[in-house]
């Protein structure tokens, strides 16, 4: 033990504890502390105490208050990753979750939308909940996607313009940076719909999950013994993780439905355009 007249100083090293005593000719003690927890492990190299101590992230910069320049462009997640760049995330560094996006706010809304069908038809459909309940941002997503697949098409036309315009001289050449900017423009405005339109189904899938999941753990809690014992709670659990799960996983790809139509219309009218009649000889080769 020290005096108290002894000045010295303690060092942190992981389980360990350095005491540097000043009036011992700068002897230094090395000794092991039990009741300190290593904060990394020993393979790890030794980390600066910067990068582990808590730095929250700017809240002002969330999805509820970000711009729409931020919004579209994913860069309200700039200060988290870089967080997560410096140390593992915990959940005091996330940003606090949009109120529609809480299950609470979820499952409020849809089970008055089970309601009302209830009310309405002898034969209430689950589809038709999930519909009234989400529909609207599941149809934008929707027009987000036949934006992107009309810019998809457009690229090729306006570069079928471009080799035009170098092969006539004679053209303004306000023709060819029209060309040339609407190429650029239609380019940007495609990877932000594709973007916008997988973040929006993807939440919506979200959001289709924590309504079916608190459905079932409420419906499980009002239900009698007799009605649970044909249940094991294995089934009772693969509908709240696996069967729910997929409905998140499905939601991007049903408007599949259409747009794969879309796109195949358009590809032959482009081919028609170009080819003729043999695009269809080809085609029914295929």
């Amino acid at each position: 033990m020290f005096s108290k007249v002894e000045k010295k100083k303690e060092v942190e090293l992981g389980k360990y504890t350095a005491v540097h005593d000043e009036s011992s000719h700068g002897k230094l003690f090395t000794i092991e502390d039990d009741d300190v927890e290593a904060s990394i492990s020993p393979a790890e190299p030794a980390l600066d105490p910067v990068t582990l101590s808590h730095q929250p992230v700017d809240l002002s910069r969330s999805l509820t208050l970000s711009s729409l320049w931020s919004t579209l462009t994913f860069t309200w997640l700039q200060d988290l990753l870089t967080l997560g760049n410096r140390k593992p995330l915990t959940l005091e560094d996330l940003y606090p979750l949009p109120q529609k996006d809480q299950s609470a706010e979820i499952y409020t809304g849809f089970k008055q939308a089970w309601q009302e069908q209830l009310r309405q038809s002898a034969s209430p459909s689950l589809a038709w909940s999930f519909a009234s309940s989400y529909g609207r941002p599941f149809l934008a997503a929707g027009l987000l996607k036949l934006v992107h697949d009309s810019c998809l098409f457009l690229g090729p036309l306006l570069l079928n313009s471009i080799i035009s315009f170098l092969s006539h001289p004679e053209q303004p050449l306000s023709a060819g940076l029209f060309c040339v900017g609407g190429l650029f423009f239609s380019n940007l405005l495609m990877s932000l719909c594709l973007r916008q339109y997988f973040f929006t189904c993807y939440r919506v899938g979200m959001n289709l999950r924590s309504a079916v999941v608190t459905s079932i753990y409420h419906k499980s809690l009002v239900l009698n013994t007799s009605v649970l014992s044909r249940k094991t709670t294995g089934e009772i659990s693969n509908l709240m993780s696996v069967d729910s799960s997929r409905l998140q996983e499905l939601t991007p790809y049903l408007h599949a439905l259409w747009y794969s139509f879309f796109q195949i219309i358009l590809a032959l009218v482009f081919l028609y355009r170009q080819l003729g009649l043999a695009c269809l000889a080809g085609e029914c080769g295929v």
